[in-house]
């Protein structure tokens, strides 16, 4: 189960950056067999996942009416910056929901992202400002976010 949001949380713990480099193959089914139990060795089953080591997680993507991140994507653009609605969903008020903005360069991701109520996390992509109140890190985010998308 993901946590449930907890308004009393510290503010400022909504906010989060990641960076990090993407590298990706394409492997057969018999290499990923193959290496299945090598990675089981190194790694944990995600302590929100099913019995099953799954979990749903339900992405909104945004674009302007142009279609700009879809063209920019066929363009091979660099750097491209992508809006969306990540939900964590583990059924009924369980779930953990951010409005990010990915960046690309390469290989390279970068991933800012505000964790709020889900309706929130909607409207902020809508161009509406949030209700909760920001920690000092925020508006630089929430400001980033494209007006008129979505």
């Amino acid at each position: 189960m993901v946590p449930e949001f907890d308004a009393a949380e510290n503010i400022a713990s909504r906010h989060h950056r990641f960076d990090r480099r993407e590298l990706k193959f394409v492997i057969s089914t018999a290499q990923r067999d193959a290496m299945l139990p090598v990675l089981a060795e190194h790694m944990e089953i995600d302590p929100y996942a099913d019995s099953d080591g799954v979990y749903p997680i339900v992405s909104v993507y945004y674009d302007s009416p142009g279609r700009e991140a879809y063209f920019e994507r066929a363009r091979g653009v660099v750097p491209r910056h992508k809006l969306r609605v990540r939900a964590y969903d583990a059924g009924g008020s369980t779930e953990a929901v951010f409005a990010e903005i990915k960046t690309k360069l390469r290989q390279r991701v970068v991933k800012r992202r505000i964790r709020l109520q889900r309706d929130e996390a909607l409207a902020l992509c809508h161009g509406e400002r949030p209700k909760a109140s920001l920690s000092s890190r925020e508006p630089v985010l929430v400001g980033d976010i494209p007006r008129g998308v979505g």
